[in-house]
C-alpha cells in the first residue's frame, strides 16, 4: 500500500511539530472560552472548587502588595494571602469563593515568633452588609492587646451637622494596657475628634476637627481634674486664637490672636478687667503696649517701631519707642497727653488733648523704654509650632 503524500507530511519530524503546536493552540483557545476574569486576571473557574489550590492575583502596586495568592477552603470561601513589600503579611478572609466582600482581615508584623508562627499587628472585623469596618484590634509584636475599634451610633447634634448616622471609635492603649488615647471617626477614616490621657486616666488634651472645614479644629487643654478647661485653642484659615483660664476654668486670664498681619494679646485680672495689652501690627511694624489701673481704664499706651538688627549674624527685632500716650481721669472725664519722640529717645512734642505745651520731660522714663519681654504671644507661638509640625508631616 502506497502511504498518502499527506500523511507522509504529518509524520514527519517538521509535520508532527506543526500538529503539536497546531493543538496546544486549540487547546488555549478552549481553555480562554471559559476563563472568567478576577481582579484583573484570568483564572479558571475549575479553580475556585479546587480547595487549597492557589491561585495567582495581580499584585496591587499601588497598595505595595509584592505577591497576592487566593486558597479555596474546605467551606468554599475564598481565602486571600498576600506578602507586602516591606516584608509584612495579611490574610484576607471572604464571603464567597469569588472574593467579592472580606469579613476579616489579618495583618502581621514582619518576622516570625520564635515557634515560627507570624506575629498579628492589627485584626478587622467587615460587615457582611455592607463591609464596612465594624471592629479591630491592635496588637504589639508580643501579642499584647493595643488597641481597640468599634462602630457607633452618632448623637443627634452630629447627625443633624453632618448626615452621619455611624462613626469609628479607637482606644489605644499604653503598654501596661491603661487607655491613652481615643480617636473618633467617619467611616471613611477622617478624624474627627482625638483625646489624649494621663496614665491614671484623666483625661490631657482633646481637640475636635471642624471637618467640613478642612484645616480648622478647636483644641482643649485641662486641669488636673480632666473636666475644667486650662487653655482653648481655635484654629482656621490664616486665624489662630488662644485663651488661658484661671482654675475656676470660666474666667479668661489671657485672650491672644494672629491673623496675617495683626497679632493681639489681652490679659485679665482674676475680676474680669483689663490688666494689659499688646497689639503687634506686622504691615506698619509697630508694637502697642496698653497698661490699665486697678479698675480696668486705660492707664498707659506706648507704640514702638520695630526694625531687624544683625547681633553677630543672628537677626533679631529690636523696638524704638516712637510714642507715649498718659491717661488721666476727673470726673468721669478723660484725659490724653500725647508724647513724640525722636530717634535719641528725646521728647520732640508734647500735647494734652490736642493742645501743644512745653514739657519739662525731656526725654523718656525708663518705665516708658521697658519692652514686655515676659509677655508672649501665646497664639502666636502656639500657631507656630503647630504650622512647623505640620511643615514635618508635609501638609504645608
Amino acid at each position: 500500500m502506497q502511504e498518502s503524500p499527506k500523511l507522509r507530511r504529518l509524520t514527519t519530524p517538521i509535520g508532527l511539530s506543526a500538529l503539536v503546536c497546531r493543538g496546544a493552540v486549540i487547546a488555549l483557545l478552549l481553555l480562554l472560552n471559559h476563563l472568567e476574569p478576577v481582579d484583573g486576571q484570568f483564572v479558571s473557574p475549575f479553580a475556585e472548587y479546587s480547595q487549597n489550590q492557589p491561585i495567582l492575583i495581580l499584585a496591587d502596586a499601588a497598595a505595595r502588595e509584592a505577591l497576592h495568592i487566593r486558597r479555596i477552603d474546605s467551606s468554599g470561601v475564598a481565602i486571600d494571602e498576600v506578602t507586602m513589600l516591606d516584608g509584612s503579611s495579611k490574610e484576607i478572609y471572604f464571603a464567597d469563593s469569588a472574593g467579592n466582600m472580606p469579613l476579616r482581615e489579618l495583618v502581621f508584623y514582619v518576622g516570625k515568633k520564635s515557634d515560627g508562627s507570624k506575629m498579628l499587628n492589627l485584626e478587622t472585623i467587615y460587615s457582611p452588609i455592607d463591609g464596612g469596618i465594624l471592629k479591630e484590634f491592635t496588637y504589639s509584636p508580643s501579642g499584647q492587646l493595643r488597641g481597640t475599634g468599634v462602630v457607633y451610633p452618632t448623637d443627634e447634634s452630629v447627625q443633624k451637622a453632618t448626615g452621619e448616622k455611624l462613626r469609628f471609635r479607637r482606644e489605644y492603649l499604653d503598654m501596661q494596657g491603661r487607655l491613652a488615647k481615643v480617636t473618633e471617626s467617619t467611616l471613611k477614616g477622617a478624624v474627627a475628634r482625638s483625646v489624649l490621657y494621663s496614665a491614671n486616666g484623666v483625661r490631657l488634651y482633646q481637640r475636635d476637627n471642624f471637618l467640613a472645614a478642612p484645616g480648622s479644629w478647636a483644641a482643649y487643654h485641662y486641669f488636673a481634674d480632666g473636666i475644667t478647661v486650662k487653655r482653648r485653642e481655635v484654629r482656621s484659615y490664616a486665624y489662630y486664637e488662644v485663651d488661658d483660664f484661671y482654675q475656676d476654668g470660666l474666667t479668661v486670664s489671657c485672650h491672644s490672636q494672629v491673623y496675617q498681619w495683626r497679632n493681639n494679646l489681652t490679659c485679665y485680672r482674676p475680676d474680669g478687667t483689663y490688666e494689659y495689652m499688646i497689639t503687634k501690627v506686622r504691615t506698619a511694624n509697630l508694637l502697642e503696649v496698653s497698661t490699665f489701673d486697678s479698675g480696668g481704664r486705660l492707664k498707659l499706651k506706648r507704640s514702638f517701631r520695630m526694625h531687624a538688627v544683625d547681633l553677630s549674624g543672628k537677626i533679631m527685632t529690636a523696638y524704638k519707642l516712637v510714642e507715649v500716650r498718659v491717661y488721666t481721669y476727673r470726673h468721669d472725664i478723660e484725659g490724653i497727653t500725647v508724647y513724640e519722640l525722636n530717634d535719641d529717645g528725646a521728647i520732640q512734642e508734647a500735647s494734652t488733648n490736642g493742645q501743644i505745651f512745653v514739657s519739662g520731660l525731656k526725654s523718656a522714663s525708663a518705665e516708658w523704654l521697658k519692652i514686655p519681654e515676659s509677655l508672649t504671644f501665646a497664639a502666636e507661638s502656639e500657631a507656630s509650632k503647630v504650622d512647623s509640625e505640620t511643615a514635618l508631616q508635609g501638609h504645608i
